[in-house]
């Protein structure tokens, strides 16, 4: 029983420390393990489907049109940066032709920037 504690242990908080690429261990919810992620995944839940419903079930709908626009557009505008700079950064497909890894220890600005822009577009997948 130890033996199954240590390795879901290692597999839930060693193991993404282990693997991250230090480039990016300062970014919030990146470093620390995957417990942050899990927390965030089960607060949405708990209040998507259970405390929500509870609070809206003798109540009319809320009107969000507008703020529902505004997000929509956002997500649009984000996206759409995201793809550009994507395009950008494999040099139209080209870098597909090229099949080496890059190194982690190239810390120029431009992966340095691809890497911010990455997690950008990550965080925008939350708020879906």
């Amino acid at each position: 029983m130890e033996s199954l504690t240590k390795q879901s242990w290692y597999y839930l908080n060693d193991y993404w420390d282990e693997i991250a690429d230090p480039r990016v261990d300062h970014f919030p919810l990146v470093g620390g393990g995957i417990w942050k992620i899990l927390l965030i995944m089960s607060t949405y839940l708990v209040i998507t489907r259970v405390l929500l419903p509870r609070y809206m079930r003798n109540r009319k709908a809320y009107v969000l049109r507008n703020t529902m626009l505004f997000y929509n557009t956002t997500m649009v505008f984000a996206n759409a940066f995201a793809f550009y700079w994507a395009v950008i950064a494999i040099d139209y497909g080209r870098i597909f032709l090229d099949f080496r890894y890059p190194s982690r220890e190239d810390r120029s600005s431009q992966t340095l920037w691809y890497l911010y822009l990455g997690w950008w577009f990550w965080m925008t997948r939350f708020g879906r």
